[in-house]
């Protein structure tokens, strides 16, 4: 009888343990190009402080937007900061995400931190869809 049951608590765990996997590993959904978006929200952010760091200066449009062309190598130092697609670059060199819209940086000079948005699937800045990535300049 007591390995019965022994056996019945075995069955019992690796079937909860095969539920909570399935669970676990189940993808969430979200719109398309978040995952990407913060990728490259990530590697921009990462850029952006180094060009700060070599510059002295956030490499940026008179619109906010982020200047792809001074991070892939357009720059007073022809220095690359970041590899980026061609396709990604918008007509005034800004660097595009996922929607095709451009990311836009912040510099958040009392905390040392620049932000690096997205406006999201929907292409407006302001609402809850907004992805952005925080990075220290330092």
């Amino acid at each position: 009888m007591g390995r019965q049951r022994w056996q019945a608590v075995v069955a019992i765990t690796v079937l909860f343990a095969g539920v909570v996997i399935i669970w676990l590993v189940q993808p969430t959904k979200r719109e398309p190009g978040i995952p990407l978006v913060e990728v490259k929200l990530a590697a921009i952010a990462e850029a952006v402080a180094e060009y700060h760091r070599v510059f002295g200066k956030l490499p940026q449009t008179t619109s906010g937007s982020v200047d792809g062309t001074a991070l892939v190598g357009g720059n007073s130092r022809q220095m690359e900061f970041i590899r980026w697609e061609r396709d990604s670059l918008g007509p005034n060199g800004e660097l595009l995400d996922p929607w095709s819209q451009p990311f836009r940086i912040t510099l958040m000079a009392d905390e040392g931190v620049v932000v690096v948005s997205s406006a999201g699937p929907n292409r407006v800045f302001g609402n809850e869809d907004d992805e952005s990535h925080k990075r220290p300049l330092n």
